[in-house]
């Protein structure tokens, strides 16, 4: 990547002085970071559904398999969450590895230095501060500061959601600004963009931080410069690189042309990826911070292209991410890639070091000796604090189970019968039954799901389109008119008598209902994946004999609206309801004006759960919170995702309880790895 940045730069610097094509190029602009659109989302009839799981995006619309599915796991039976591998095709030898080896063996001291308690005045104060920061974000800006010092330059800063992660990371920067020569740059999910720019105004002084939320692709580069913190969301920093790549696909047809046939292009106005800050040679921002850094997990994708590019802009890494092991150990492979000062580069080096090595040659996850490698390599950057650093009111968490009726479970489980036929089948029978396509399972999954939550969905779901990794949210939108006709069709149909009823529907008014018996002034958060069954739920609660107004917080939600949206729902009278989608509203918020928070059915990641419920359970929140997950006890779909979640979960829970501790408590350092 750093020939390609000085490939770019050099070019850059050409450009600048005539914005006409006239240099010559070389390979590594022909290559990977511009090379077709990146790993988009697809549809769940794609010909490549069988992507390992480790290399999976992680955006599966509502309905729809998700990313531990392609395993093909069976609810009692397989690895699961064990993360299975293919084979390695570069078969790296560990022997290869020596000279990592030594460096992880020799990474001692340096972990000794980030996870002890800060000695006497670490870190220095910051200026500008309008609040007075908790003792533990104190100790994790002494961190920060450790890690972005150290050859490493970078740390991921993982505690649990609700710690007050944001903070530490904007004291970081606000430091920095007396010695920089240019902004910092903070990417958040689009969600959270409005959060991050009104705790900046919030936390610190008036006019003493100059932030800049850059929404407006045309804007001069020379305008950032005037400002401290450049704040900017991963749809936004995406549709800047995508353009970049766009031109250099351009040129590099230009050029294979001899220059001919056509007009001499004109680099397109880039600022956040503009060639100014290229040519600055020594000159980098403070920080790149990169909110809910899950977002670049796969290294692969456009996304960790994107924000690979900036990252050469900048001297430190921050990362933040209530759920570092969100899917498989190989995530932390996209999160070393961000950091300097080792040599980990590629995917077989990453699995020759660390990855075990199964009794019928697959690579698994790490255990045993590999398993130490690995923790010791984690240590080195991440740091995570239990979720007792801070004290909260009671959490109460209860599994709500009912029964499908007899055309729902029938339907349902036939569906997921075929499902799982289809998947226990090889290739070559796929195809044989199927002609000249393979038979594909996830149609299957689909309507097993959608009959498991409401007959309904089966009629409206084809409007869903594939979410992305950078906004989730948008597959709640519709745009055609033709669209937005069936679907206000859809919803006055199931007005209509008791059409809106299903199962899961008649479980979720009894929760609400028993617990508004209790506590009559409950704020309660309604989470799902669909934005469609939510529709439904909306429906529900307003044809109920004391009928609920409720307040959505979803991808159809205009972002300029959300803030004020969160605002209404603190003020409103109880009992009050908010329908939230997981795309829109699983991250990022603080809704401590809800007490009471209701998942509609299994999702693929018990982390995605945890997020959902740290909206409310949370520093601000005074009242005791109940979680209710409704789970159908005859639907085979329901038992699948919650075991797989569940095997997921014990996997990633060995590693987050190895990287997770209280300030002062000292990891334990392996000297021989071998």
């Amino acid at each position: 990547m750093q020939s390609l940045i000085s490939s770019l730069a050099g070019l850059a610097a050409t450009i600048s002085l005539d914005r006409h094509v006239h240099v010559d190029f070389k390979e590594a602009i022909l290559n990977a970071h511009v090379a077709g659109d990146g790993f988009i989302d697809k549809s769940v009839e794609s010909e490549d559904e069988d992507m390992d799981d480790a290399e999976q995006t992680d955006s599966e619309p509502s309905l729809f398999v998700g990313d531990g599915e392609t395993g093909g796991a069976a609810i009692d039976g397989d690895s699961g969450g064990e993360d299975v591998e293919i084979e390695d095709p570069e078969d790296t030898d560990i022997t290869e590895c020596d000279e990592i080896m030594q460096w992880l063996k020799g990474l001692g001291d340096h972990i000794n230095g980030l996870h002890q308690t800060p000695t006497a005045g670490r870190p220095t104060p910051c200026p500008h501060l309008a609040i007075e920061p908790k003792a533990y974000q104190y100790a994790a800006l002494a961190k920060i500061e450790y890690n972005s010092q150290s050859p490493l330059q970078g740390l991921l800063l993982g505690d649990p959601p609700g710690l007050g992660k944001t903070l530490p990371a904007m004291m970081a920067v606000v430091k920095a600004m007396s010695t920089a020569k240019r902004f910092s740059i903070v990417v958040v999910p689009a969600s959270c963009v409005a959060q991050w720019s009104g705790e900046f105004a919030k936390f610190f002084q008036p006019d003493t931080v100059r932030v800049l939320v850059l929404r407006d692709p045309n804007i001069s580069p020379l305008e950032l410069t005037k400002y401290d913190v450049v704040l900017v969301s991963y749809a936004f920093v995406m549709s800047q690189y995508r353009k970049l790549c766009d031109y250099y696909h351009a040129v590099n047809k230009y050029k294979s042309n001899g220059g001919g046939g056509g007009k001499d292009l004109e680099r397109p106005s880039l600022s956040i990826f503009s060639d100014i800050f290229s040519d600055q040679e020594g000159v980098k921002s403070p920080y790149l911070v990169l909110d809910e850094a899950t977002a670049v997990k796969n290294s692969e994708s456009m996304t960790f292209a994107a924000i690979n590019e900036l990252r050469g802009m900048a001297h430190a890494c921050l990362m933040l991410s209530g759920s570092p092991m969100d899917n498989t150990w190989m995530d932390s492979y996209s999160y070393a890639q961000l950091l300097k000062g080792h040599d980990i580069r590629s995917k077989s080096v990453m699995r020759a070091l660390f990855a075990s090595k199964a009794a019928n040659g697959r690579l698994t996850a790490p255990r045993g000796v590999t398993f130490l490698r690995f923790i010791q390599l984690l240590n080195s950057f991440i740091v995570r604090r239990p979720e007792d650093s801070i004290e909260l009111p009671p959490l109460t968490e209860e599994v709500f189970k009912f029964s499908l009726n007899v055309d729902e479970e029938s339907i349902s489980n036939y569906n997921y019968k075929k499902h799982r036929g289809i998947q226990g089948m090889n290739s070559k029978d796929a195809v044989r039954l199927g002609g000249k396509k393979a038979l594909q399972p996830w149609g299957y999954l689909t309507r097993a799901l959608q009959h498991a939550m409401h007959p309904a969905l089966v009629l409206i779901m084809h409007l869903m389109k594939p979410a992305t990794r950078n906004d989730q949210a948008a597959a709640d939108q519709l745009f055609e008119k033709k669209e937005i006709e069936e679907w206000t069709a859809w919803r006055e149909t199931l007005t209509h008598g008791d059409k809106w009823k299903s199962s899961r529907i008649i479980a979720l008014v009894d929760v609400f209902n028993k617990r508004r018996d209790l506590e009559p002034d409950c704020g309660v958060l309604v989470f799902d994946e669909s934005v469609y069954f939510l529709d439904i739920v909306q429906i529900a609660f307003e044809s109920m004999y004391d009928p609920i107004r409720c307040i959505r917080y979803d991808g159809r939600t205009d972002p300029e609206r959300r803030a004020a949206t969160l605002a209404d729902f603190e003020k409103a009278d109880g009992p009050k309801v908010m329908l939230i989608s997981r795309g829109a509203g699983g991250i990022g918020l603080n809704i401590p004006a809800a007490n009471v928070v209701i998942i509609c059915g299994p999702w693929w990641k018990c982390e995605w759960e945890r997020q959902a419920i740290k909206r409310s359970h949370r520093p601000g929140q005074w009242r005791p919170v109940w979680v209710f997950r409704l789970l159908a006890d005859n639907c085979n779909v329901d038992k699948y995702k919650a075991g797989l979640r569940d095997r997921k979960e014990r996997h990633n829970s060995r590693i987050n309880t190895q990287i997770t501790r209280k300030d002062g408590v000292m990891p334990q350092v392996w000297d021989d790895l071998d």
